[in-house]
C-alpha cells in the first residue's frame, strides 16, 4: 500500500544527465535520511487501516504448459498501532484452498489454519507478529519494517546508493536507489533498486530485484499503479504488477497481481472484529511448524522437487536391494 506525508515543497533543480525520452533529466535535491525520514512519518501517521486485496496468478512459461488450477487470494487486514487481524481466503477450484486467520493482540499471535482441500484444521501460536504480517504482499504501516520486505528493501539494506539524476519512471522523474545486502563482505545475496516518485510522497514506482552475479539482469520487478491521494499527502497505489524473470533468457515466467478492493485509513475500527475463534480441541503448532509447511507447500509441484523425490525413491530402492542381499549372502 503506497502511501506518504509529503512535508513541505520539495524543488528539482535542472542538471545535465539525459533522461528516458531524451529529456534533461533534473538533480537530486533530498538524501537518502532525508528521503526516509519523511517515508517513516507518513506511516507512523496512520492510526487504522482496513484493507481488501484480490491476488491472482497468471503463469506465463514459455516452454512449460500453465497448470490446470491457477491460485487465487483474498487477503483483508484490520490494523492498529496495537493489534492488527489478516485473514486470507485461497482458492483454487471448488471445495479447494484454505481459509486462514491470524490475530495479533500486541503480546502473542493467535491464528486458525483451515486446510479445505484435506480437510484439516490447525491452531497456531507466537509471540512474535513477524510471521503473520509477511502473509500480507501489500505494503503496510506494520510490515515495511520487517525482513523481508520488497517495497522497501532500502530501509535495511547493508549499503544504499542515491543515484545522482532522476530517472524518468511511467512518465515520472523519481529518484533512484540502488541497495545491496551481503552475506559475507565479498558476497553479495541480494539486490535491489528503487525508483521512488516525490509527487506521491516518495513512493515506489518500480521495484527491481537484480541478479547478484549480474546487476545489469532484472531477475524481478514489481510496478505500483493507479495511486491515489486518500487523505491530505496520503497515497496509495490501487494495483501492483509483479513479475519474474527466467535468469538465462530474461523472458517472464509469473505474472502477479494485486488489486485493492478496500482502503480505508484512520477510521475507527468495532473492537469486536479484532477476534479469532480457535475452536476446541484444535491441536496447536508454533510458528516454525507452520512455516515449515508453507515451504513445503510452496514447492509442491515444482519440476526440481519432483526430481528430487525421484531420485530419493530410486536411491532407497536400490539401498534397500542392496541390503537384503547382503543379508540373504550372510544367511
Amino acid at each position: 500500500m503506497g502511501r506518504m506525508l509529503i512535508v513541505g515543497c520539495l524543488v528539482l533543480g535542472v542538471g545535465v544527465a539525459q533522461g528516458d525520452e531524451g529529456q534533461i533529466a533534473p538533480k537530486v535535491e533530498l538524501s537518502l535520511p532525508e528521503i526516509e525520514l519523511q517515508v517513516r512519518e507518513a506511516y507512523d501517521s496512520i492510526k487504522t487501516i482496513e484493507l481488501d486485496i484480490d491476488y491472482e496468478s497468471n503463469i506465463k512459461s514459455y516452454t512449460e504448459p500453465p497448470p490446470s488450477k491457477l491460485p487465487y487470494l483474498n487477503i483483508h487486514f484490520l490494523g492498529t498501532p496495537e493489534k492488527f487481524l489478516v485473514k486470507l481466503d485461497r482458492s483454487y477450484g471448488p471445495a479447494l484452498g484454505s481459509s486462514n486467520v491470524f490475530y495479533w493482540d500486541g503480546q502473542q499471535c493467535l491464528g486458525f489454519l483451515n486446510h479445505l482441500t484435506v480437510g484439516v484444521s490447525e491452531g497456531y501460536i507466537s509471540h512474535n507478529p513477524d510471521y503473520a504480517l509477511s502473509l500480507s504482499p501489500y505494503p503496510l504501516p506494520w510490515n515495511i519494517f520487517t525482513q523481508p520486505t520488497f517495497h522497501h528493501y532500502w530501509f535495511e539494506s547493508q549499503v544504499n546508493e542515491l543515484s545522482d539524476d532522476l530517472v524518468l519512471i511511467d512518465g515520472q522523474w523519481c529518484y533512484e536507489i540502488q541497495s545491496t545486502g551481503y552475506r559475507e563482505p565479498d558476497i553479495k545475496y541480494l539486490e535491489y533498486k528503487t525508483y521512488l516518485d516525490p509527487s506521491i510522497g516518495f513512493m515506489p514506482r518500480r521495484v527491481d530485484k537484480l541478479d547478484p552475479y549480474d546487476s545489469a539482469r532484472v531477475i524481478e520487478q514489481k510496478r505500483y499503479l493507479d495511486y491515489k491521494e486518500l487523505d491530505i499527502g496520503f497515497w496509495s497505489a490501487d494495483r501492483i504488477e509483479y513479475e519474474i524473470y527466467r535468469r538465462t533468457e530474461g523472458l517472464p515466467t509469473r505474472k502477479y497481481l494485486y488489486t485493492v478492493n478496500t482502503i480505508k485509513v484512520n477510521k475507527p475500527i468495532d473492537e469486536s472484529r479484532f477476534f479469532v475463534n480457535i475452536p476446541a480441541g484444535v491441536q496447536m503448532y508454533d510458528e516454525q511448524k507452520v512455516q515449515m509447511q508453507q515451504r513445503i507447500s510452496n514447492i509442491k509441484g515444482s519440476p526440481i522437487a519432483h526430481a528430487l523425490v525421484k531420485c530419493l525413491l530410486i536411491v532407497l530402492v536400490v539401498v534397500s536391494i542392496k541390503v537384503y542381499l547382503t543379508q540373504r549372502n550372510k544367511g
